[in-house]
């Protein structure tokens, strides 16, 4: 358009743009024949995409959201490019799919490994690293399943589409506390373990009577915090309850 055919008060230009009225009837019908071929598509790629999905799943879905925009918009296209576009979508889906299901190695490439997150109560920092993985998300995680220390962390694994699978230690030892720095003071003065200091880092828990260790053995850090462990009876107090106490 030319710069003297922009106006703020035409409504009619910002509304419907330069296409006829009689358009938006057909952008009616173009959605519904989309929304039917999508739910075709969608139905043709398996479950696992209506679920939680892998980086080539979402790849294919945001290709499928591109292909039907324009042929929704633009009167000058036609659905057909869509379809075809959909059609290859589709056939290269399932064909990665058959060949990460045939080969080992075509599924690690294709949609990731699992790899572990924690194991004994201890961070494996190198495979965090690896995989992006900042200690607060992990924390954040550990919370939400009801985890309050690390030692309470048999094995955490990151699967290939993003979840964690957490399974507790039957027999907790003290561990690094995951509570948020506006309760971890309060966390630890209750259930602190005597002499046991938790390297803030990885982890890792050395006890040492008298003072704080040195550097740390499993990652070379030199910051501790005091190692906690609960019970299943144990119950976090309030404030005013500690002050009771005292």
């Amino acid at each position: 358009m030319k710069p003297d055919q922009i106006h703020l008060t035409d409504w009619y230009r910002l509304l419907f743009g330069q296409a006829p009225l009689t358009f938006m009837i057909e952008v009616a019908g173009r959605a519904i024949v989309t929304y039917v071929i999508l739910l075709v598509a969608m139905r043709l790629m398996g479950k696992r995409v209506a679920g939680q999905m892998s980086a080539m799943e979402i790849t294919i879905i945001v290709t499928l959201g591109a292909a039907i925009g324009v042929p929704l918009q633009a009167p000058d296209r036609g659905i057909l490019p869509a379809i075809v576009i959909l059609g290859i979508a589709i056939i290269y889906q399932r064909g990665l799919n058959f060949l990460a299901f045939c080969s080992r190695r075509a599924e690690v490439t294709l949609q990731g490994d699992v790899v572990t997150m924690v194991s004994e109560g201890r961070l494996d920092l190198d495979v965090m690293r690896q995989s992006v993985m900042s200690r607060e998300r992990l924390f954040s995680a550990l919370r939400q399943a009801g985890l309050v220390h690390l030692g309470q962390v048999k094995r955490c694994y990151l699967e290939a589409d993003g979840h964690f699978s957490i399974y507790r230690d039957q027999d907790p030892v003290p561990g690094l506390c995951l509570m948020p720095s506006c309760d971890m003071k309060l966390f630890e003065r209750q259930f602190r373990v005597p002499e046991a200091f938790a390297c803030r880092s990885c982890g890792a828990v050395l006890r040492d009577e008298g003072k704080r260790p040195g550097p740390c053995p499993n990652c070379n850090n030199d910051d501790w915090a005091p190692a906690v462990q609960t019970t299943e009876v144990g119950r976090l107090k309030l404030p005013d309850e500690l002050e009771q106490d005292d």
